[in-house]
């Protein structure tokens, strides 16, 4: 698929997540008939996916019904079904995004947000022994902070769009880590974040003499990298 249709995609996939978590109704319809008139090639794909999430919920799913006039469970079974088809599309096009489940955990929590809190854990082998590593909201603060001042001190006339662009998602997590609103939780180009974070901030931290600091910082962008596109 070409850059610019991945990219659009990427764009509906993020939205819709916002949508669907914030049970925007309105919102899930547009973007639900906007992937269907971009990427008709995959509506029957889609369908199967629809009808595999009312299988899990036993319900039974009954055709055709327009999107315009559901709502409720049906609308968001569907749009489920479609979040499912987008991330399988990713996957064959070897492309990385944001996970919806990263998405829920930033922006929609159940509860206001404390630094102790865990936000994603991953075993990691240490040795003869496998040791989990857990992601707090401390320390993915910790990394937001080392990252964008590692990106700010980049001079205005050579950052990249996607530099600038990460700093702003960047900046936009922080807020939401500390409960505070965000105008624009997720943009179009959230996905680079990622890439930003294993090339530029990573080589930065190589560069640096305290190997204590390279140990800790680099295992905690490890997992960042690893929460921000885990399913």
């Amino acid at each position: 698929m070409k850059k610019e249709k991945l990219q659009t995609l990427d764009s509906i996939y993020l939205e819709m997540n916002i949508a669907y978590y914030g049970n925007n109704e309105p919102k899930m319809k547009k973007l639900f008939n906007q992937f269907e008139h971009n990427y008709p090639e995959y509506i029957q794909q889609m369908q199967c996916n629809i009808i595999s999430v009312f299988k899990e919920h036993n319900e039974e799913h009954c055709f055709p019904w327009p999107i315009d006039f559901m709502s409720g469970y049906m609308l968001r079974y569907n749009i489920k079904g479609c979040l499912k088809t987008i991330e399988s599309m990713f996957i064959i096009n070897n492309y990385q995004t944001i996970s919806s489940q990263s998405i829920q955990t930033l922006y929609f929590p159940k509860t206001p947000f404390s630094p102790s809190d865990i936000l994603y854990e991953k075993q990691m082998p240490n040795d003869e022994s496998v040791t989990t590593k857990a992601l707090r909201v401390s320390d993915l603060l910790s990394v937001i902070k080392y990252s964008t001042q590692v990106l700010e001190i980049i001079h205005p006339t050579k950052r990249t769009s996607a530099i600038n662009d990460t700093i702003t998602g960047l900046q936009s997590i922080e807020l939401a880590l500390n409960n505070k609103p965000q105008d624009n939780p997720i943009n179009k180009s959230f996905h680079i974040i990622n890439s930003v974070l294993s090339s530029i901030v990573k080589h930065n931290l190589e560069n640096d003499s305290d190997k204590q600091k390279v140990a800790t910082m680099g295992i905690l962008i490890d997992l960042a990298i690893d929460f921000f596109v885990k399913k």
